[in-house]
């Protein structure tokens, strides 16, 4: 036997370690069976950002499971969200998966493709605009990893890797 349902709200408030709580929208159909939830349709929405994921998770007792995930992330408010380092201009594509573990603490990794437009940075008298970048993301909780990176700024061409700690 499995159960199956939907649900949605508009006033969810996410949490994260240092960060939130973040205003939500959330909105899923959902199966619940012996030894795992399948999730056949999630969408979360913040006010300028959006995901939507699919995937399974087993042993509702301990769920751990891989979501398939696309998003559309408003970098403005990814800057003021996360107080990352960079102008609060721009946007980011994502496609790829996140593998999650509800365990204490919860444990996720981003993995996929990301590809951002029109960012910017500014420290000192270094000053870029207009810049894009692409790679391979991998997000955990100690390390941002951007591999087979290409980045176009100030009329230069970069590749590379990158590594963002903690």
């Amino acid at each position: 036997p499995s159960y199956r349902g939907d649900v949605s709200t508009d006033s969810l408030q996410v949490t994260a370690e240092g960060y939130g709580p973040i205003p939500t929208s959330m909105n899923a159909t959902f199966a619940l069976e012996k030894s795992r939830i399948v999730v056949p349709q999630l969408h979360v929405a913040t006010k300028e950002s959006s995901a939507d994921l699919s995937g399974t998770l087993d042993d509702p007792r301990s769920p751990h499971g891989t979501f398939s995930m696309k998003g559309n992330i408003s970098v403005r408010e990814a800057v003021n969200i996360f107080n990352l380092p960079i102008e609060p201009a721009g946007s980011a594509t994502f496609d790829g998966r996140v593998n999650v573990a509800f365990d204490q603490p919860l444990t996720s990794i981003l993995q996929g493709k990301v590809v951002a437009r029109g960012l910017g940075y500014t420290q000192d008298r270094l000053k870029i605009r207009d810049a894009d970048v692409r790679g391979e993301l991998q997000l955990t909780r100690e390390r941002l990893t951007l591999r087979q990176m290409t980045a176009t700024a100030l009329g230069a061409n970069v590749t590379g890797q990158a590594n963002l700690e903690h």
